[in-house]
């Protein structure tokens, strides 16, 4: 039988466990029902519940049966071609703009590159699971916003993050990191 381990934080309130896949299921949701059950904190110092469904966006860690698991782990990276995909698609109407942008989070979280070329943005995306994609287009509204900028014409154009789009990168990494762990069992 195999033994699963299971640490997460969220807000002030921990849960740790370690068993049978199933006994570490039901203990944890029996402990969600817990923290649910608890009454809201009126002077606000404590973090807001998330919805039924919802999962928290301060997510840190979460130990699986590999070792520790962190939000960066819904990156594939390949070393050999600098390249870094994506493990699971995001869902949502702005589903392709939202995975660009945890592309170029990706890319500056592993090599530490702050622009990327749209070239490199279309490779990633297509090896991560998306048909062809016009990377100006797509992220048209994130720029527009101010999430991201960009330099250079055509195939020599540069994206990348400003620090409110890294930040908004971060947020979509964590909750695309929690849906994938925390829905698994």
């Amino acid at each position: 039988m195999e033994s699963q381990k299971l640490r997460i934080k969220i807000g002030e309130h921990e849960f740790e466990a370690e068993g049978p896949a199933e006994q570490v299921a039901a203990q944890f949701e029996a402990w969600k029902e817990l923290v649910a059950s608890l009454p809201k904190d009126t002077n606000g110092s404590h973090a807001p519940r998330t919805p039924s469904g919802r999962l928290p966006k301060n997510v840190t860690e979460v130990q699986t049966p590999d070792g520790f698991a962190v939000p960066w782990d819904v990156f594939e990276v390949d070393e050999k071609r600098k390249l870094v995909t994506l493990k699971v698609l995001p869902t949502g109407e702005d589903r392709e703009a939202v995975a660009l942008l945890l592309l170029l989070f990706g890319h500056r979280k592993t090599f530490e590159q702050q622009e990327v070329l749209a070239t490199r943005l279309i490779e990633a995306m297509q090896v991560s699971g998306f048909k062809q994609v016009r990377v100006d287009r797509t992220l048209a509204k994130f720029v527009n916003a101010g999430l991201v900028l960009n330099s250079g014409q055509r195939k020599g154009s540069k994206y990348r993050l400003t620090n409110t789009g890294y930040a908004r990168a971060e947020e979509e990494a964590r909750e695309l990191f929690a849906r994938i762990y925390i829905s698994e069992e």
